[in-house]
């Protein structure tokens, strides 16, 4: 199957929002080793240890997501008064979270889930959490300060531990109505009605299932149906693992992304990515089809490595180029976007084509290896054919390819501490 191109323009409209974050908040835990002989003192493997690593899990993974693609992000939490919650905090500050709103509650521990892992591989999960309700002070706490803040996006994630009530839930959907604001909820549990009135709820395929109380044998089209009547939401988007992501909408319609493939190493956090993908792009008035199929692409970045990684505006705008996915025939406008981020780690350097021929494509083939790190964007001069187009748009390298000298122009002048200008010769 041809991979399809992510669109510039799409991660050019991905401006700054306010976004707020609501949800439970655990310590991952990874300690890395190798696993090479049996105890003698039962049939297990013996783990040697060599490294541990900790991050903020659930709700905090969502965060730093959104925090690593530009948003100002205020969570709202808790922990306990304990070493872990001193932990996750101090992370989330570090990677820009504003952590003001992380409430304590005494007699809760911090829920920590421990993977042991041997040669990148998990062995095993060991989870250390008690499932207690959120205290109706801390409800009331949380309210009182949110309401009088403005933000462009809210999002609940919820694993289950306790901290999102029905109460807590509704009051946060109802203020969402209030203000005009979208309110997207990653859901956990049998029981959706307690999201109803959320402009879009993101379950796996397992979870819907269950949650629209139909039997395994039944089409996800009317689970669909069901859980929409149900729920009275606007948009559903069941993510189904190797067969991709499903949408749908009120009007019933249905639009399927095709999973992108990549080597799995991990599927820690790959949801919270595509959770705050979809709120980035909602909060910028993005199609949520453009949005998904950037989101598709993106969480498949995350998949590569072990653990829950945040991907930057920058890892994508590499990831793109080194990929050759993107469209590179496109206004100058969209494409300074992709540039900059470009920019800050390789040469950006402008070629200007006045006659092509076989000679001349050569030429250029030697250039492009004698230099792989850096991005070319090439003006064709309307004298050139432009069949050539697609011979170019094949050279890895290539970063834009330009038709008009307005747009040269243009890109020189906004780019001219990154990039030079030369005339290709033979």
């Amino acid at each position: 199957m041809e991979e399809k191109m992510v669109g510039i323009s799409t991660l050019a409209k991905l401006k700054s929002i306010k976004a707020l974050v609501v949800g439970d908040l655990f310590l991952d835990q990874y300690i890395h080793g190798k696993a090479t002989r049996i105890s003698p003192e039962a049939p297990v493997l013996v783990h040697q240890i060599d490294e541990e690593s900790c991050f903020p899990g659930g709700a905090g993974n969502v965060a730093i997501n959104l925090a690593h693609l530009d948003a100002a992000v205020t969570l709202v939490a808790r922990t306990g008064s304990d070493l872990f919650g001193d932990l996750i905090r101090e992370r989330l500050i570090r990677e820009g979270v504003n952590t003001e709103l992380i409430l304590t509650q005494k007699e809760y521990k911090t829920p920590r889930k421990t993977r042991i892992l041997s040669d990148g591989k998990q062995l095993l999960r060991i989870d250390d959490e008690k499932i207690v309700p959120s205290l109706d002070e801390m409800t009331e706490t949380i309210l009182s300060t949110v309401e009088q803040l403005e933000w462009d996006v809210i999002l609940l994630s919820d694993y289950g531990k306790g901290f999102l009530t029905d109460d807590l839930i509704q009051a946060i959907i109802n203020l969402g109505k209030r203000k005009n604001i979208k309110v997207l909820v990653d859901p956990k549990g049998l029981d959706f009605t307690k999201y109803r009135g959320a402009y879009l709820i993101k379950p796996n395929e397992k979870e819907a299932y269950l949650a629209s109380k139909l039997d395994a044998t039944a089409q996800i089209n009317e689970v669909a149906r069901v859980l929409m009547g149900d729920l009275d939401i606007e948009k559903l988007v069941i993510t189904r693992s190797s067969k991709g992501i499903a949408l749908f909408s009120m009007e019933q319609k249905r639009a399927d992304f095709c999973i992108e493939k990549r080597e799995v190493v991990d599927v820690t956090g790959a949801g919270d990515t595509v959770f705050a993908i979809i709120a980035l792009s909602l909060a910028n008035r993005v199609d949520l089809s453009e949005a998904l199929e950037l989101a598709n692409f993106v969480a498949s970045m995350t998949l590569e490595v072990v653990g829950c990684a945040a991907v930057t505006m920058n890892n994508i705008a590499q990831k793109l180029f080194h990929l050759n996915r993107y469209e590179k025939v496109i206004s100058s406008k969209e494409s300074l976007w992709f540039l900059r981020k470009l920019a800050t780690e390789n040469p950006v350097k402008f070629m200007k084509i006045d006659e092509m021929n076989l000679e001349y494509l050569f030429k250029m083939i030697e250039l492009l290896k004698s230099s792989p790190e850096a991005v070319y964007v090439i003006y064709l001069n309307s004298k050139v054919n432009k069949n050539w187009i697609d011979v170019l748009l094949s050279l890895n390298g290539v970063g834009f390819i330009l038709t008009q000298e307005e747009d040269l122009l243009y890109l020189l002048k906004e780019l001219a501490n990154y990039s030079n200008l030369f005339t290709l010769q033979v």
